[in-house]
């Protein structure tokens, strides 16, 4: 069929074809030749731009599976696609599915971890957005910045027990004295007002001193309790 619709100019039910080939089965190459070509109709001859995104969401899920280097050059493409389309449920689900059950175990994956989980975040899936940021901070343990995500999310959730036990595994990791600071600091705040644990937060405050006797702030927080 493919070589009739080409010669009618059936755009639509060729775009069709190229999509069951790149479903299929089969070396790799043909397969995101087809799903390239047919989100390129999707999107530039038929203006249906939620199709082009789920076109190019299934050729990152195949590079994610199959040849993870190629992951930023289809991640891009989706993410662009998403920001036009303007369909956040639908970016959300396309980065989900391409991710599926993969582990993060490289940095590509890592850059698509962290926009699943972003997507899922922006729609309010916010379990499903902490088990994709906790899957990102597996790979990369030392990441402030996924710390902090996690750890935002969680308080959405009302979740202290969750928190205290994200920077106890923060601290486990080798971090800057400045860094250490924080997450001690932050820990003694949640026990104190989030768990009412008086004493745990005395002696949080106090690790923190022994650590640096200069910790105005640590001297502080003893003192308010």
């Amino acid at each position: 069929l493919e070589p009739v619709y080409r010669g009618e100019g059936r755009r639509q039910e060729l775009a069709r074809v190229l999509e069951l080939r790149g479903g299929g089965g089969g070396a790799l190459e043909p397969r995101l030749a087809a799903l390239e070509e047919a989100a390129g109709i999707a999107q530039r001859e038929l203006g249906d731009l939620e199709w082009a995104l789920t076109l190019s969401g299934r050729g990152l899920a195949v590079v994610v599976a199959d040849s993870p280097e190629r992951i930023p050059q289809w991640l891009e493409r989706v993410l662009e696609l998403a920001s036009a389309a303007a369909n956040p449920a639908l970016r959300a689900q396309v980065l989900a599915d391409a991710l599926g059950e993969h582990p993060v175990d490289g940095p590509e994956r890592l850059a698509l971890a962290r926009a699943t989980a972003e997507a899922l975040a922006a729609t309010d899936e916010v379990e499903r957005a902490v088990a994709v940021y906790r899957q990102a901070l597996h790979y990369d343990p030392s990441s402030t910045d996924l710390l902090q995500k996690v750890d935002a999310l969680l308080a959405l959730q009302g979740s202290p027990g969750e928190r205290l036990a994200l920077y106890r595994q923060a601290l486990d990791q080798p971090c800057e004295p400045e860094r250490r600071r924080e997450l001690l600091h932050a820990m003694a705040r949640l026990q104190r007002r989030d768990l009412g644990d008086l004493a745990a937060a005395v002696q949080t405050w106090q690790i923190a001193i022994g650590a640096d006797p200069r910790d105005h702030a640590a001297h502080q927080g003893l003192v308010e309790i």
